[in-house]
């Protein structure tokens, strides 16, 4: 095998930093004998084959233009078998070892490592370096095994990156398992990583052709009353097929027995086939707070940006869900649960949800905001002023599975896929598919995109029948997203990820709250005026709406920024009877018996 000299450039002073996933952090011993002067720096060099990038990028293109539903391809994946035996051992006085290799793919952005055997003893370390050594990731220890025995790290910027182990003395070499079956070459989508390039005393100034100049940064103002859905979008990366976006999600069972599930929504067209084992989804990656920390996006990182990883299977929707044409949806999620809990110093929060069916018919529903990484770049908003309810997607014979919205402000494309869609109260009411043909090309103002509806994922209909295999919970939402309450639940609010702040308010409670808030009288009315006596802590609209015994409707009311009043409802035109006064907010609604007896 061919031997290269680690440059000294490895030694340098680090002026970047790595926020990497979960690790240890410290300094590889390579760098400080370097220093030291007390071991040699020699590595073995593994040159691998380079892809062929344009033909990525061609098949990416054509891809796009028919309106295929994956996921934004960002690299190449390359087939390898490094191990223990592909590096170079050192031994240090003490008796400690180090092993060292180099892994080099001509004209690659940034280089993913897939491990398909990781198993770390106590007092062994994994670190990652670029070639200017300016990026360093690690250390991984026992702590970041898992049961299925594999790994991956965050993405090492440039063409080539060092790979190092430090074992302390006595662990012995046979009980390490360390074997590397795949690697991703990234020919786009790297933009963050250039951070960390040039010769160690300036950073490289980060690309700017990453998406569309249609988009708005998500720290702008427009996104200013929702930080929470902002701390709750994610960019997914899916080991060797690309980048999508997703969403931090609630559920009603939350703290309930002491737990905080981290779970996580995204499209089911991000992952194909359709796959519903655990192993699956084990070497996924969520990055949080990738985003610019200013609206012009002149500040790159946001500080608090991290990569969480693997996660289980819980529910999902067929992928496609009919042979012709192939890239048919009917419902369009994913929702896994993350392999460990969010640290609350992460800052990431837990979206909360709406599955009214009849948004669009709401006056109060006037706008929606949503957050996504088009192109796997900084995190972007896009706003609504309204949705359409009869969204389709690629297919036609299931109706109205997808809100239709048009864009206010901002756009989507390619890699925002699977990204949620917030009512103004904040409450996620869908997941990105696409544009109306599938390709989800940003444009400045009016554009089109269509979210598959919680409503809809909550029972999955159609699934349910059509691939009655796969029938219940793990082709729906309702199970995980309300397990307190049985699935009966019609909204929930978002809490943090460690649920400090969780407060399971559902559709009975709020039902009870509105009940309690809201008195009708004299009963039974003698004078044809009926008195509406209301006590609300914060200003609601309220629709009232008269139905008779027989269900006709005789009247609708509205009542705008009710809190602490009294109203007359006029139903001197009405004859003798009992009738049903419908009261309804926008999460909930209670019905009170009326008798006209004059």
């Amino acid at each position: 095998m061919n031997k290269i000299y680690l440059a000294a450039a490895l030694a340098c002073i680090i002026t970047g930093t790595a926020n990497a996933q979960i690790s240890e952090g410290g300094i590889p011993w390579s760098i400080q004998s370097i220093k030291e002067g007390t071991m040699t720096s020699e590595v073995a060099a593994i040159k691998l084959a380079t892809p062929d990038y344009e033909t990525y990028k061609a098949q990416d293109l054509q891809d796009a233009v028919s309106g295929a539903a994956k996921p934004y391809r960002v690299a190449a994946l390359i087939n390898t078998d490094i191990d223990l035996n592909s590096g170079r051992w050192s031994y240090r006085a003490d008796g400690s070892k180090v092993w060292r290799a180099s892994v080099h793919v001509e004209k690659a952005q940034g280089l993913d490592f897939y491990y398909d055997k990781f198993s770390l003893p106590k007092g062994v370390r994994l670190y990652l370096a670029n070639e200017n050594g300016r990026q360093i990731l690690g250390a991984y220890t026992h702590s970041n095994n898992n049961r299925f025995g594999n790994f991956t790290n965050e993405p090492v910027q440039g063409s080539t990156a060092y790979l190092e182990l430090d074992v302390d003395a006595g662990v012995t070499v046979s009980d390490i398992g360390l074997h590397i079956n795949g690697i991703s070459a990234y020919y786009r989508g790297a933009d963050d990583l250039f951070r960390f390039a040039g010769d160690g005393q300036l950073p490289v100034a980060r690309p700017t052709a990453g998406s569309s100049p249609c988009n708005v940064n998500a720290n702008c103002p427009q996104a200013d009353r929702y930080g929470r859905q902002n701390k709750a979008t994610v960019k997914v990366t899916i080991p060797g097929k690309g980048v999508c976006s997703g969403t931090m999600m609630n559920n009603t069972g939350n703290v309930k027995d002491g737990t905080c599930k981290p779970l996580m929504l995204t499209a089911t067209h991000c992952d194909s086939p359709t796959h519903r084992d655990d192993a699956n989804y084990s070497l996924w990656r969520f990055e949080t707070h990738y985003q610019s920390v200013a609206c012009d996006g002149t500040v790159a990182n946001d500080p608090l940006k991290r990569t969480l990883t693997g996660a289980s299977f819980r529910a999902r929707s067929n992928n496609p869900s009919f042979p012709i044409p192939a890239h048919s949806l009917v419902a369009d999620f994913i929702l896994l649960e993350l392999a460990d809990p969010i640290p609350a110093s992460y800052d990431v929060y837990l979206a909360g949800w709406n599955r009214n069916t009849n948004i669009a018919n709401l006056p109060e529903y006037d706008f929606f905001i949503g957050f996504h990484h088009p192109h796997g770049d900084f995190k972007k908003l896009v706003t609504a002023d309204g949705v359409l309810a009869g969204g389709q997607f690629n297919q036609t014979s299931v109706p109205a599975t997808h809100w239709n919205i048009t864009a206010a402000a901002g756009g989507t494309e390619e890699g925002s896929s699977g990204s949620g869609l917030f009512d103004k109260d904040g409450r996620l009411v869908g997941d990105l598919s696409g544009g109306p043909d599938g390709t989800s090309d940003c444009a400045p103002l009016g554009f089109n995109a269509l979210y598959s509806k919680i409503s809809y994922a909550w029972d999955n209909v159609y699934d349910q029948t059509a691939f009655p295999a796969f029938a219940g919970p793990q082709s729906q939402l309702k199970t995980w997203l309300d397990p307190l309450n049985g699935g009966a639940t019609m909204i929930l609010d978002a809490t943090k990820s460690d649920c400090s702040d969780f407060s399971p308010v559902g559709i009975k409670e709020l039902e009870q709250l509105l009940n309690s808030s809201v008195s009708l009288y004299p009963n039974p009315v003698t004078t044809g005026f009926v008195r509406v006596k209301t006590n609300f802590t914060k200003l609601t609209d309220l629709n009232v709406t008269v139905f008779n015994i027989l269900g006709a409707k005789m009247g609708t009311f509205a009542l705008k920024n009710v809190g602490s009043n009294e109203f007359a409802l006029d139903m001197t035109g009405y004859a003798n009877g009992t009738y049903l006064v419908n009261i309804a907010t926008g999460d909930a609604s209670i019905a009170k018996k009326i008798v006209l007896n004059r």
